[in-house]
């Protein structure tokens, strides 16, 4: 890509995440915690509805994936809607 085309972007640098899963008797704690500095290139408002967002699909992929098979010892969990992020 030409340099002149990365104009239009903004990097944001630096990036850190993590993910904790703890599985209890009869349920599943995700959490999920980034951290991102735009460095002040765009206002605070757009930064959190688009880490929302991407933490919205994250979670609706995740959700695809835990419906295998491979993935699952017995088929005996409850899925429900995470309404938060809408």
């Amino acid at each position: 890509m030409p340099l002149e085309q990365f104009k239009k972007y903004i990097f944001v640098s630096p990036i850190e995440g993590s993910w904790l899963l703890e599985e209890t008797s009869n349920t599943l704690l995700i959490r999920h915690q980034i951290y991102a500095d735009p460095q002040g290139k765009i206002p605070t408002w757009l930064s959190n509805k688009t880490a929302l967002k991407g933490v919205k699909k994250t979670f609706q992929n995740m959700a695809k994936q835990i419906y295998k098979k491979e993935y699952q010892a017995e088929n005996n969990f409850i899925t429900s809607s995470c309404s938060t992020f809408e």
